[in-house]
């Protein structure tokens, strides 16, 4: 699979750790409120008008039901798109992270970025592809001099697009973390 259920990324106990539910007690109470026929939007803003369940964890609940619903498949995303991810960390500081990604993704797509973000604490940089997609970097410094790099392809068409995306990602990394 090219992208795992949400559930199995992030496991019932930290659900359960951070709401006092559990995500079977959680898919039930939204059964049983007849949120299958809520958009994802109502839904999240439900659990945290109703619940009180922080908004990143109301977007974790929403999308676990909705997967387990038959919704939305793994990498989908609400307006039907789809997305993969793959992540890193670069043994430098985030500024050369950037750098070196910022020129690695643009090699790999023979295309600059079009735009770069080196501000605050997590840098960012986004090429807008042709198919009106787009590959996002994002940067954030984790530990000692280490810092962390994504590479996202967002408004995938299809899901059958999915694994071909992700090993461009992979390849477009920069090389000290291929």
């Amino acid at each position: 699979m090219v992208v795992s259920r949400l559930s199995d990324s992030i496991g019932d106990a930290s659900v359960l750790a951070a709401t006092g539910r559990s995500r079977a007690s959680w898919r039930e109470t939204l059964e049983n409120a007849r949120a299958v026929q809520w958009n994802h939007t109502v839904i999240a803003a439900w659990l945290v008008a109703e619940h009180g369940v922080g908004p990143w964890w109301a977007q974790n609940i929403t999308v676990d039901f909705e997967q387990h619903s038959g919704r939305r498949r793994p990498g989908q995303r609400a307006d039907g798109s789809f997305e993969v991810t793959v992540s890193r960390r670069l043994p430098v500081g985030q500024e050369d992270a950037l750098a070196q990604t910022v020129a690695s993704v643009s090699a790999a797509l023979d295309l600059p970025a079009a735009s770069v973000n080196s501000g605050g604490r997590y840098c960012s940089a986004r090429w807008k592809l042709h198919d009106g997609s787009a590959v996002t970097a994002s940067v954030w410094p984790t530990s000692g001099e280490k810092t962390t790099v994504a590479l996202s392809h967002v408004g995938l068409a299809s899901e059958s697009s999915m694994h071909p995306a992700k090993e461009f990602l992979r390849g477009a990394l920069p090389p000290a973390l291929r």
